[in-house]
């Protein structure tokens, strides 16, 4: 009795089981598919909703220019000329997004994080040194996690440190970070602006 039930198997299994996920297969595929083309037509005319985006961020002190975007496969990939904020501003800020990560760590994951040039000013009050016009900035995700699994990171930024009586200080500095896996890379440097001696570099590599 069991040999003429086995050519049943197979049917049934085709049936209640590789249909239903073939079907399933089929729905995300195309799902992806059409959200796949509305971002990428999102992106497309990034720069048309520059005057929104401003409005949005007026509250937090930000201001962008020269807003462009694009894809690099299933990654998309945001410019910004010129980003102002309290402490100063940023040129030449480049972020490409990775999709694949980003859903699989259920958090936003950058693959890559470049500016060209940013400047940061720091304020001394009798409480110690601060950013100035320094103030709370919630954002929509964890900027640790991040960055600890983005894959590469690199920028220049110049820091000037204006005291309450004197003359301002002025350091040159850059970053360049690259996770590997579990290892990460992380090169920083300071040094006076012009000066190719007063140099201070520091490297810190974590497994």
């Amino acid at each position: 009795m069991s040999v003429e039930k086995r050519p049943l198997v197979l049917p049934r299994l085709q049936r209640y089981v590789v249909r239903p996920i073939t079907v399933l297969l089929c729905v995300l595929v195309v799902v992806l598919a059409v959200a796949q083309i509305i971002a990428r037509t999102a992106l497309y005319f990034a720069s048309e909703f520059t005057p929104q985006l401003n409005t949005l961020l007026a509250s937090k002190r930000i201001r962008v220019q020269g807003v462009s975007a694009q894809w690099n496969g299933l990654n998309p990939s945001v410019s910004v000329e010129q980003i102002t904020f309290g402490p100063g501003q940023m040129q030449g800020f480049v972020l490409e997004l990775d999709t694949l990560e980003s859903l699989i760590r259920n958090a936003w994951i950058p693959r890559h994080v470049f500016w060209r040039q940013a400047q940061l000013h720091f304020d001394q009050t009798p409480q110690g040194w601060r950013l100035r016009n320094q103030q709370a900035l919630v954002l929509p995700f964890d900027v640790v996690k991040s960055l600890e699994h983005a894959d590469y990171l690199f920028g220049n930024a110049r820091f000037t440190f204006h005291p309450q009586s004197g003359e301002s200080i002025t350091l040159d500095g850059g970053i360049s970070a690259r996770n590997l896996q579990s290892e990460h890379f992380m090169d920083v440097h300071l040094a006076e602006p012009g000066s190719a001696t007063s140099r201070l570099n520091a490297s810190l590599v974590e497994q």
